[in-house]
């Protein structure tokens, strides 16, 4: 559904059906409907070119820290953004620990881990490694801090970010 600019009304204007579910009834639709997106930079870490970012080679681990917005109702996708120095098959695996702290929740009340993620990397080309499998019931107002190890071909890797699109809530 697309917004529609509501008519100006004067007093005494009629509303019909017709009306009232375009102007107030599908223009609430749109605004609930739409997407937005949003980056995270790692906590630590230094550049790649004017990119801030997390070195990431086999053997190692990065860590990032995010808080899934208070008017997310659909997570559509979490994507670490990574590059790599070179061609390869690039493996990791990955953990997650994550809590809402307005609901008194513990820092790791949910912990997630996927072993064996592999990705086709190539040379200088960022790459996204899908992060939902370690979110599964990551909700509005979570805090989450995601662990990336690398378990091989890592090619001198950086995590440059994550990005995050998600459905609003009205």
């Amino acid at each position: 559904m697309t917004w529609s600019d509501p008519t100006t009304r004067q007093t005494g204007d009629l509303i019909t059906a017709a009306i009232w579910n375009q102007d107030v009834v599908d223009n609430t639709v749109a605004l609930r409907d739409r997407l937005v997106t949003l980056w995270w930079s790692p906590d630590t870490g230094s550049g790649v070119g004017d990119w801030p970012n997390e070195f990431l080679d086999t053997g190692q681990s990065a860590r990032i820290s995010f808080v899934i917005p208070d008017d997310t109702d659909t997570l559509i996708s979490v994507e670490a953004v990574i590059w790599s120095d070179g061609n390869c098959t690039w493996q990791c695996n990955l953990n997650s620990d994550y809590f809402n702290p307005d609901n008194g929740e513990t820092y790791s009340h949910h912990s997630e881990s996927v072993t064996g993620v592999q990705v086709s990397a190539v040379e200088d080309e960022p790459f996204f490694l899908d992060l939902l499998d370690v979110l599964s019931s990551a909700a509005a107002g979570d805090c989450v801090g995601i662990a990336i190890s690398c378990t091989g071909n890592a090619n001198d890797s950086r995590l440059l970010g994550v990005r995050i699109v998600y459905q609003t809530t009205l």
